[in-house]
């Protein structure tokens, strides 16, 4: 990598660092305004409203990082562009092929921060700012194990109770369903212990209906092997943009193999790969501009540019989003094409610049 690579690369990263600290700070600023309503209920206080905030900015950042790089790529490259520096490496013999490819070094290496936050920081710091916002308010009142999940296994239906990690201290209720949809079972659980993907059920009860008699058992305890571990579980009362790219892929696999709608978790695993590439393509797609249309214009017209452009993009990905979540056509159209629509503009834009 020689000094022009590193030039250009690092002025387009100090430029996306700068405009995503910007957006940071006024996304602290608003949502510690909307944290303020709930200071002074139970022990909600101003720091831990600040502590929330400051918790869920991994994920904004993560949502944000395609805007940052297009509009710190127009301000990183349009200071080079009025300072004549790109003509100048233009004149030297520098193609446009080879701007861009220390443009786009810029671009993946933003794309692995993404990757990072999105797989890693974010989820882990959303699930703790809602802890963190949920113990303040209920106090010692809540209990962290309370969860009262429905899950399907199969024909088998499942209602879970005070669910953790190797135990469950809760009810388990599970209705088994023949192929034709009747019930043909209904068991009932005091509470299980967990070992793997075997579950044995404690107090047992259980009734099993036949064609013509109503078969009862009682057992003080029951194996029960299932595919299902308390983390696929746990899964189940989460939104899909708290996923990791793994956990959303076990997910999707599991709704699948109970022939149940995975749409909305195809979209989001879709999106885990959208967003790095999306990063790249909006790091390219402000050389064209700043070497074309902006070369002389000030900063506030690059911000705009690039604020309308990035405005534009986000409402396509939620249109697309919804449109095929409503009308039912594949999540991989859904997830990717805004971002094909992105692609064919910055090569046509690249290609007319040269």
């Amino acid at each position: 990598m020689n000094q022009l690579t590193k030039y250009l690369a690092g002025a387009t990263l100090t430029g996306a660092s700068l405009v995503l600290m910007a957006l940071l700070a006024i996304s602290i600023f608003l949502g510690f305004l909307g944290e303020l309503d709930n200071v002074g209920s139970g022990n909600y206080s101003l720091g831990v409203a600040f502590l929330t905030v400051l918790l869920e900015m991994p994920a904004l950042a993560y949502e944000m990082l395609p805007l940052a790089a297009l509009i710190g790529g127009l301000m990183g490259l349009g200071t080079l562009a009025t300072g004549s520096e790109l003509i100048v490496m233009r004149a030297a013999g520098m193609s446009l092929w080879r701007i861009g490819r220390s443009v786009a070094l810029a671009g993946l290496l933003l794309s692995g921060v993404a990757f990072v936050l999105g797989d890693w920081v974010a989820p882990w710091a959303s699930a703790e700012s809602e802890l963190v916002r949920v113990q303040s308010l209920r106090g010692a009142s809540w209990d962290g194990n309370k969860k009262d999940v429905w899950f399907r296994d199969g024909n088998r239906y499942v209602n879970v109770r005070k669910l953790g990690e190797e135990r469950v201290d809760g009810r388990i209720t599970t209705f088994d369903v023949d192929n034709t949809g009747k019930f043909s079972h209904i068991g009932v659980a005091t509470s299980a212990d967990i070992e793997g993907k075997r579950w044995f059920l404690n107090g047992w009860r259980s009734a099993d209906f036949l064609n013509d008699e109503v078969r009862l058992q009682l057992r003080d305890r029951r194996a029960w092997d299932t595919s299902l571990t308390p983390e696929m579980i746990n899964l189940f009362a989460v939104e899909p943009q708290s996923f990791t790219s793994y956990e959303l892929f076990r997910y999707v696999q599991y709704l699948h193999a109970n022939r149940l709608d995975a749409s909305v978790f195809e979209q989001a695993l879709w999106r885990k790969a959208v967003v790095p590439v999306s990063i790249v393509l909006m790091c390219l797609l402000a050389l064209p501009f700043v070497m074309g249309p902006l070369r002389d214009s000030g900063s506030g017209q690059r911000l705009v540019t690039g604020v309308v452009i990035g405005v534009v993009y986000f409402l396509a990905n939620q249109l697309f989003r919804d449109s095929a979540q409503l009308y039912g056509f594949d999540p991989l159209i859904g997830a990717w094409m805004p971002t094909a629509i992105l692609a064919v503009i910055t090569a046509i834009s690249l290609r007319l610049a040269r």
